[in-house]
């Protein structure tokens, strides 16, 4: 036996051989034939228990060169004609056996002899996050993505870490492995379903989601209960529009947090549904979850302060969601035709509709009820059913009729029922959906044909059941239209009519793109199915969701960028564990040995005249570090890098390992001495590589570093105060994180926060003097770091500050911050005018436009009045007034008329108001009047001469309203008989002329008393006063006096002389 070469050891003889030589040369070093990697090692008795005494192995991916007698990296290694090891199970040490956990150990799988050089899929674990970095057969590395990451073969030139496989990827497993179940990597309540072959909804092809709110359980390949599923670390969705099936993919979508409740942050208990408070509808939370919705019983609303059904609103219920909603509205529960008004005073809240119009949800106002689903509110038809139908204004009620005797019902009666009312001629009514639809012609009613005989009508006709010739007319008694209501503001209760009804039981397969209507009550007709039972939309899933699983294995053969094939391998459900092989591996066959060829003498790295090149050309498996960077290094595999021909970085903030020739974490690497070492993110070429050709800003904006700071988490430089921080370690960015909804990083606890403290604000200025910077909260605010002093800073109304300065609302993005709206959400307004040290609270001195339609429009809360508001986006732009009238608050302008149905609904909101008549000067509207004394309900009158003045809202003396301008530009009369107290108490108005002195003629505008003209009489004794062209006082003389013209006043009789009227 030849020292040097040994033959393979088979028995104990050869193996004591190898003891018997080493004994005589204790320090020897020497190759063993079966296998490059193995070779003896004399000086060291102790051995590996997979090897013989003094046999040892180099470690995967270093042999053993005969000629230097060491481990070298196979790409340099002589191994002559020994058999040369390439896999990782060829190496004796090289797999995981007999419970070994080292470095060292390589799992058999783990091959790359049958695989292309570049990034590889793991063979048993394909779309998982494990894949293999392979060149010339061997693996060089096992690497892992990110979390929430899985490799795909297919994206990128050779396949890259995803959080979502491409289509492509997943057709080729599919059709290896149809009907296969495979967990999705990020999301736990989403994974593949090979036998989902088409779209559907929000979802791509082989797509689906569980129910929501269960989960994946990646165990069973099943959606469970979410409290029965580990999600480790894919993302977890907890409120039902952080599920994909219920999100927007167009903009015709209604967003889903605009339809379905959230309850984070709620403990478990009932609660109203956000926005449709003190409605019929509740929810039940759980674990943060909507687990079920509720209604209550016909009839009943759920109380927000109670958290109970309620037959009735209670007075701190209404002033809490008054106090939520300034302009909001809410039905009855026990009158479907009657809402609960927050503009009108707490004691006439409650709005009843004029017969037969009902309160829509839709639209937020009084509606015919053709277009009102009542839902769970109780829907009278008859008319005397409606408080405010009939009144009776006699002041002894025992007298009054009653309504049921006046006015029909259609209870019983069918549809199109026509018939006359009784006590009347040309009155009569027609049965609709059980509700008596009121009507009168214009002449008389015909009882027998049943149509009104108006001369347009034949009166041969046949009687006409379904009313189409009949000439609608409304009831006297009932205004002829309701007033224009502002509709519902956008953060009060959205209605959606042509959404369904209740949440869909959907497949988890073909969820629906469109969220869910919620809730059933804001439907859009009759024709919905108020009476179905309602099944609860979310409950826990006793039986697991399983969806059928094919056991086979396959494989996907597809091809890549380059000539090599790719080869995708799938295990098995259910992998049976690796035995043991009893027989020893077949011996390699003997390969006689050949002259080495001829090398080109090249320049290698560190060498003068060393050049990356040619270098690679003939070294092309090479991989070495860079020289000009601890975290680069050469890959003579990749000819193509954005850092230059076969330049690779590690991903920040790894660094490149030697020894190990791949990226490892930082902190296990020790660079070589003199080599720079690359510490914050924008140090590594990456960042620059990625903006080349792109207007990109600065590095660091996007990327902080570390450097300098202490270990822990750091306020996130440019977004002072905000949500984002960054985690440090050893001066390393080592994660970059946002804190929760509605929290900001504050950097005095170093943590996220929900109050912003004084503390937190000197602290930020003194690390950032004569700055400005965003309030966490308040997107109106902002703070403003001075030499002196530390200031929080409000934009005047309505502006926003936008990062910089104070800005148009409109042109500003809040994102996550606090959006005031109304005038009193700023504190500026909360505040009294300079000057008063009490004022009355900020909503009774400033208006609020929230819920109210943009431009012009009435003064909230009060009645017709000269001040009017201007409105935009929900925001009080200004504070107007009309100089020469009232606003109007019907033709939304300065002046014009109200018409009755108009003054009803103001008077309804403001029982006790009194406002000005657009049109006359001398009237005005009394809403607390009961009987009528002009020409409609709640019409008043000065008395003569006396004005009403808008200023004062008053009736004041003529020439005080007329020198202040208090009639603006509504008609003063002048005359007498212009007012109505004159006219009643003669046959007609030309009498009352004839008999009332009238000042207004050039003639008898004489001031002070006056002869009564025309007056032919000796001794005449009737007299009059003008006063600025109006008869101020008449009268007569006493009697034995008449009065004379000349002194213009009564004197005694001359004697004898007798009295003439």
């Amino acid at each position: 036996m030849v020292p040097g070469f040994i033959g393979p050891i088979q028995d104990r003889k050869e193996e004591q051989s190898a003891i018997d030589f080493c004994r005589v040369n204790p320090t020897m070093k020497f190759a063993d034939p079966a296998s490059c990697s193995l070779f003896f090692d004399c000086s060291k008795y102790e051995h590996d228990r997979d090897l013989y005494k003094y046999q040892a192995e180099c470690v995967y991916l270093y042999l053993f060169d005969i000629k230097l007698k060491k481990c070298v990296y196979f790409l340099d290694a002589d191994c002559q004609s020994r058999p040369v090891p390439r896999a990782p199970c060829e190496y004796r040490r090289g797999h995981c056996r007999h419970g070994r956990n080292n470095d060292q150990c390589i799992p058999c799988a783990a091959n790359c002899v049958t695989l292309h050089d570049g990034d590889n899929v793991y063979p048993g674990r394909a779309l998982t996050s494990y894949y293999l970095s392979c060149a010339s057969g061997r693996t060089l590395n096992i690497k892992t993505c990110p979390d929430g990451l899985v490799f795909d073969p297919l994206f990128g030139p050779n396949g890259t870490c995803v959080s979502d496989l491409t289509t492509e990827t997943l057709r080729l497993f599919c059709e290896a492995m149809p009907g296969q179940i495979i967990p999705h990597p990020g999301e736990c309540a989403m994974y593949y379903d090979c036998s989902q072959t088409a779209y559907s909804g929000n979802f791509k092809i082989y797509e689906a989601e569980c129910k929501y709110p269960n989960l994946f359980d990646i165990a069973s390949s099943s959606c469970k209960d979410f409290f029965n599923v580990s999600c480790e670390k894919r993302r977890e969705p907890i409120s039902p529009c952080e599920y994909k099936q219920y999100q927007c993919t167009d903009m015709s979508c209604i967003p889903c947090n605009q339809v379905l409740p959230d309850c984070s942050g709620r403990v478990n208990g009932l609660y109203a549904v956000p926005r449709w408070e003190l409605t019929s509808s509740y929810i039940y939370c759980a674990d943060f979850r909507f687990m079920y919705r509720y209604d209550c019983p016909p009839g009943q609303v759920f109380d927000i302060l109670e958290r109970r059904c309620a037959t009735s609103v209670s007075k701190e219920s209404m002033t809490a969601y008054c106090n939520k909603y300034p302009a909001g509205r809410i039905g009855n529960p026990l009158h479907c035709a009657q809402y609960y008004d927050c503009t009108a005073p707490m004691s006439s809240r409650l709005v009843e509709c004029p017969y037969p119009k009902l309160f829509s949800y839709e639209y937020m106002e009084c509606q015919p009820f053709e277009k009102v689903d009542c839902g769970r509110r109780i829907d009278f038809k008859n008319p005397c059913d409606y408080q405010r139908f009939y009144t009776c204004s006699s002041s002894d009620q025992s007298q009054c009729p009653p309504c049921e005797s006046l006015y029909p019902s259609c209870h019983l009666q069918p549809a199109g029922f026509i018939a006359a009312l009784p006590g009347t001629t040309n009155q009569y009514y027609i049965c609709k959906t059980g509700r008596a639809i009121l009507m009168k012609c214009r002449t008389t009613f015909n009882t027998e044909l049943m149509k009104c005989m108006d001369p347009e009508s034949n009166i041969n006709t046949q009687p006409n059941n379904n009313g189409s010739n009949l000439n609608p007319y409304p009831f006297p008694n009932q205004p002829t239209s309701f007033p224009n209501q502002p509709t519902s503001f956008p953060n009060q209760q959205p209605t959606f009519p042509n959404q369904p009804s209740r949440f869909p039981n959907q497949p988890s397969n073909k969820p629906s793109n469109q969220p869910p209507t919620f809730p059933p009550t804001s439907g859009g007709g009759n024709n919905v199915n108020v009476n179905k039972p309602f099944q609860p939309p979310y409950q826990p899933i006793t039986q697991p969701q399983t969806p059928t699983t094919n056991t086979q294995t396959g494989s996907i053969t597809g091809s890549n960028t380059g000539s090599n094939p790719l080869t995708i391998q799938f295990p098995v459900l259910k992998p049976v564990p690796p035995t043991t092989p009893t027989q020893p591996p077949p011996q390699p066959p003997t390969v006689a040995p050949t002259q080495p060829p001829t090398t080109i003498n090249i320049a290698k790295p560190g060498e003068p005249g060393f050049n990356i090149n040619a270098y690679c050309s003939i070294n092309r498996y090479q991989i070495f570090p860079h020289p000009s960077s601890c975290a680069k290094y050469y890959n003579c595999m990749q000819p193509y890098s954005a850092f230059g021909s076969f330049v690779m970085e590690c991903p920040y903030p790894a660094l490149f390992d030697v020894l190990k020739r791949t990226c490892k974490p930082f902190t296990e690497v020790k660079c070589e001495p003199g080599v720079y070492t690359p510490v914050a993110p924008c140090e590594y070429d990456k960042y620059s590589v990625e903006c080349q050709n792109k207007n990109c800003p600065p590095c660091e904006e996007s990327n902080p570093s570390c450097k300098g700071k202490e270990d822990g988490r750091h306020m996130f430089p440019g977004d002072p105060l905000g949500g984002k921080y960054m985690e440090c370690l050893t001066e390393r960015t080592r994660k970059i994180s946002q804190c929760p909804a509605e929290t900001f990083f504050d950097p005095l606890m170093r943590a996220c926060s929900k109050e912003l403290k004084r503390q937190t604000i000197e602290i930020y200025c003194r690390q950032n003097p004569q700055s400005t910077a965003q309030h966490p909260f308040n997107c109106a605010q902002f703070i403003k770091c001075t030499a002196n002093s530390t200031l929080v800073i409000e934009c005047g109304y309505p502006r926003l500050f936008n990062g910089t300065a104070c800005d148009d609302f409109k042109k500003v993005d809040c994102k996550k911050r606090y959006k005031p709206v109304a005038p009193c959400e700023y504190a500026q307004n909360r505040r009294c005018p300079p000057g008063a040290s009490t004022c009355q609270p900020c909503e009774q001195r400033i208006p609020s436009c929230v819920g109210v339609p943009n431009k012009e429009q009435p003064y909230p809360g009060r009645p017709p009045s000269p001040l009017f508001v201007v409105c935009d986006s929900g925001r009080t732009s200004a504070v107007m007034q009309c100089l020469k009238n009232i606003f109007n608050p019907t033709e939304r302008r300065c002046g014009g008329s109200i018409s009755n149905a108009n003054v009803a609904s103001i008077c309804v909101r403001h029982p006790k108001s009194t406002f000005p008549d657009p049109e006359n000067c001398a009237r005005y509207f009394n809403c607390s009047m009961k009987e009528i004394i002009l020409d409609r309900p709640f019409h008043a009158e000065c008395k003569y001469p006396d004005l009403y003045n808008t200023i004062g809202n008053k009736c004041e003396r003529f020439h005080e309203t007329l020198a202040s301008g208090g009639c603006g530009t509504r008609y003063a009369p002048i005359e007498p008989c212009e007012y109505h107290q004159h006219c009643p108490t003669f046959p007609n108005c030309e009498q009352c002329k004839r008999r009332i002195p009238n000042c207004n003629v050039g003639k008898l505008n004489d001031p002070g008393l006056n002869l009564i003209p025309d007056n032919t009489a000796t001794y005449p004794t009737e007299w009059y006063i003008c006063l600025d062209k109006r008869t101020i006082a008449h009268g007569s003389c006493q009697p034995g006096q008449f009065f004379n013209s000349t002194a213009r006043d009564c004197k005694p009789l001359p004697t004898g002389a007798a009295r003439i009227p």
